[in-house]
């Protein structure tokens, strides 16, 4: 069983796919990121107002990186190889490692949806947290309202465990969140 200390001294990792690459963001991605986090629509599901200034992308970049060098979670940029472009981030939060389980979290540029791309990307990184991060269970809380994500989720075999009422005050009010999770097990029949 790989543990978290066989990924200590471990570089970010970079993940292949046949249409994208999921990277590191760094400092560079700032204005592209600001593009992503700056849109109503996008952020509507996502928990926080949207971005206002281009500094808070700079500042989202920092956190995510303190995120993995502190092993609590791991947030990729997702690039299309053709041309290089940041259209999303994806990645897990919440990781706590004595219970080996993790939640995953995801966006992805209203332009580029709807192609398969997020699937794509999410496969990638959920290989890699039950293959390397030792991660055993993965969690993913949604907007009862958000049927995309939701249809996503169940599509990878995220199964619904069910409605967390008033979970997390996001935007200024009480907000309900379903609760859906993936076992390791479940991912290694699928892909078998």
């Amino acid at each position: 069983m790989t543990t978290v200390l066989g990924i200590l001294d471990l570089e970010f990792p970079v993940l292949e796919t046949a249409r994208l690459r999921l990277r590191q963001l760094v400092q560079e991605d700032a204005d592209a990121l600001f593009r992503l986090f700056a849109s109503e629509e996008l952020m509507r599901y996502y928990g926080r107002h949207p971005m206002a200034a281009l500094e808070e992308a700079g500042e989202m970049i920092e956190r995510h990186l303190l995120l993995f060098e502190e092993l609590r979670g791991i947030r990729w940029g997702i690039e299309l190889k053709e041309n290089g472009q940041l259209i999303g981030t994806a990645g897990f939060h919440a990781w706590v490692h004595p219970y080996q389980r993790a939640e995953i979290g995801y966006e992805l540029d209203q332009a580029y949806q709807g192609k398969g791309l997020a699937k794509e990307a999410l496969t990638a990184a959920i290989d890699y947290a039950f293959s390397t991060m030792g991660i055993n269970r993965i969690g993913a809380l949604v907007y009862p309202e958000n049927e995309n994500s939701a249809r996503l989720l169940e599509r990878l075999d995220f199964e619904l465990e069910g409605l967390l009422k008033q979970y997390a005050l996001f935007r200024d009010r009480y907000q309900d969140l379903n609760m859906y999770a993936l076992l390791k097990e479940q991912w290694v029949k699928r892909n078998v």
